[in-house]
């Protein structure tokens, strides 16, 4: 009998481990925590505790953490707000199974890669102030606003998504060209529609749908552009060359402050712009085949270079430690 019991109670034991979520960063366990998840008090989280949960509120923003393995046991999360931590990617660490989740913001964090294609209820990604060079936004019909402002993101494109209805990409220092042509009709009322592109240095193109040519073009004279082409062609979907082939090189980088140039090509001009499209230094009226910048009073961080040449313009990414 007391051989059954121990076993009984073994079981049990075994069967409440179980239940307890693996969440191997602590940061994030302690948010967790103190949004009151942990409903029992024993300082774990369990499924069924995660399984209560709709909208993680604000106890995730600014608390370090690196890591939100674990959250693919909170099938019932619509929101979800991790802005201001240390992740690297938001992929493959279960949200693709969070059939419920309808918007995500992870915004300042060290992104440089998204993919949304197997999210089918995402409806609002924000992204901005992230290091983000490459985004996917498959083929939904749902998801409609975009906020991926102060990134190192080349091209947007919503041509895929048929009620993609708000963009706000400013300060994007790699911008070259925007496609939001994707079948809207807003002749009759703007309704939700809405595009901000404000401070892209290096914007040459938008193809729009003809109903929101007139608000594209309204905008870009407001925001000072004058050699940017608007037009629902989708024929100059260019982006800036940053492949140079060995033909230009920079290093050291990462540096600590002092860069040189070296290039194939006569140099005219440099422009060193932040993560916010901010021109910080310059080095303009030059015509030689190497330089050297010092960026030494500059905070660390991610750096854009244009380069105009002899052979066009270039751009690279350097890293100030």
């Amino acid at each position: 009998m007391k051989n059954s019991l121990f076993y009984f109670c073994f079981f049990i034991c075994l069967c409440l481990q179980a239940q307890i979520i693996n969440i191997p960063d602590q940061n994030f366990k302690n948010a967790l925590i103190a949004a009151g998840i942990d409903s029992n008090g024993d300082n774990q989280i369990q499924v069924s505790e995660a399984e209560q949960v709709t909208n993680l509120g604000s106890y995730m923003i600014g608390q370090s953490i690196s890591s939100i393995e674990g959250i693919e046991f909170f099938i019932n999360l619509t929101q979800l707000n991790v802005a201001g931590n240390q992740l690297t990617t938001i992929n493959g660490v279960g949200l693709e199974n969070l059939t419920n989740l309808t918007n995500i913001n992870c915004i300042g964090n060290q992104i440089e890669s998204i993919d949304i294609t197997n999210f089918p209820t995402l409806y609002t990604l924000w992204c901005s102030d992230n290091p983000l060079s490459e985004i996917n936004l498959g083929a939904s019909d749902v998801f409609s606003y975009l906020l991926c402002s102060n990134t190192l993101l080349e091209s947007i494109d919503f041509t895929t998504l048929p009620n993609g209805s708000a963009l706000v990409c400013d300060n994007m220092p790699l911008l070259a060209s925007i496609n939001i042509k994707n079948g809207a009709d807003i002749s009759g009322c703007c309704g939700n529609w809405y595009l901000q592109f404000d401070n892209c240095p290096n914007l040459n193109y938008i193809c729009a749908d003809e109903s929101e040519l007139y608000i594209a073009e309204y905008l870009a004279n407001v925001y000072g552009y004058t050699s940017l082409t608007i037009d629902s062609n989708c024929g100059n979907l260019g982006v800036p060359e940053v492949d140079t082939n060995g033909e230009i090189s920079i290093f050291p980088n990462p540096t600590n402050g002092l860069i040189t140039i070296e290039s194939s090509f006569i140099l005219d001009k440099i422009i060193v712009y932040d993560m916010f499209g901010r021109e910080v230094t310059s080095n303009k009226n030059r015509r030689t085949n190497d330089v050297q910048i010092r960026l030494d009073d500059l905070p660390s961080g991610i750096y854009i270079l244009k380069l105009g040449t002899s052979n066009g313009e270039h751009f690279k990414r350097i890293l100030k430690k």
